[in-house]
């Protein structure tokens, strides 16, 4: 019994050990393989063309995000895929011998993207639409041109240019609009009305006044009715740049919670 109980703990551990060698054999086959996919894919590939691509993508994304933070017409993947393209078809330029006539392609590129910006440019009664989104989408375009030319640096300092350019050159154009009268981007009108006594009716027109000139809103008109017997019905119709109405009547009533009235209400026109 016992020579028997030995022979099957030898039989095992063959079993075990021949096991053992099948899998070391089958995951070093794997890596081997593995290794060689790799390196052949990276041989097939054009030199920093993944570092390019990648980058391009990153620096439209980075531009895309404040445009669609800001609800802008172009969000953040379409900035995002303008430049990956426009990287693309500068790399497709690209010989083992360097560029081959890499202006040309880049105008090319400039004439593309200026369909792709007509298209999502509009205009109504009032002013044109979608101008400044056409231009960050002709921006994006230059970016991914630039990753596309190896000339990363570059690149990485204009996409910062730009977003710097939309968020603080927009609100400093917005304030010189309102300081010269030119009221051309206010289009959303939202109306807000208060009941309350007339002195305090005269009061809240004073203070909207007040906050009005270090706004980037403007009062368009103002109306102070007859509200029952004692009080008064303040009305005051304001301007805002499309698509910041919403957020700007919030900040206004968050802004008159201690004023005195007895009712507060406001919608958009």
């Amino acid at each position: 019994m016992k020579t028997s109980t030995c022979r099957w703990t030898r039989a095992r551990r063959r079993s075990i050990s021949r096991s053992a060698t099948i899998q070391i054999r089958y995951f070093s086959k794997t890596r081997a393989d593995l290794a060689w996919g790799m390196n052949f894919f990276s041989n097939q590939l054009s030199e920093y063309f993944l570092e390019s691509i990648l980058l391009a993508l990153v620096l439209g994304s980075l531009v895309g995000i404040e445009r669609q933070w800001n609800r802008r017409l172009v969000d953040l993947k379409t900035n995002a895929l303008v430049a990956m393209g426009a990287a693309l078809f500068m790399l497709l330029s690209k010989t083992p011998q360097g560029f081959v006539e890499p202006i040309q392609m880049a105008a090319q590129i400039v004439v593309g993207v200026g369909f792709l910006a007509g298209g999502i440019m509009f205009r109504d009664s009032r002013q044109a639409q979608g101008l400044n989104t056409a231009a960050t989408l002709w921006c994006s375009a230059a970016l991914g041109a630039l990753c596309g030319m190896n000339r990363w640096f570059d690149a990485s300092f204009a996409s910062i240019a730009i977003v710097l350019a939309n968020s603080l050159l927009g609100m400093l154009a917005q304030y010189l609009n309102k300081k010269m009268g030119i009221a051309d981007n206010l289009t959303d009108s939202v109306l807000f009305q208060w009941i309350c006594s007339a002195s305090d009716a005269l009061a809240v027109h004073e203070k909207m006044t007040a906050m009005s000139r270090t706004s980037l809103w403007e009062i368009h008109e103002v109306r102070l009715e007859r509200h029952g017997v004692d009080n008064s019905l303040l009305s005051i119709t304001a301007l805002f740049e499309q698509g910041e109405s919403d957020k700007g009547a919030l900040s206004i009533q968050q802004a008159t919670a201690g004023w005195p009235a007895f009712n507060f209400s406001w919608r958009k026109l």
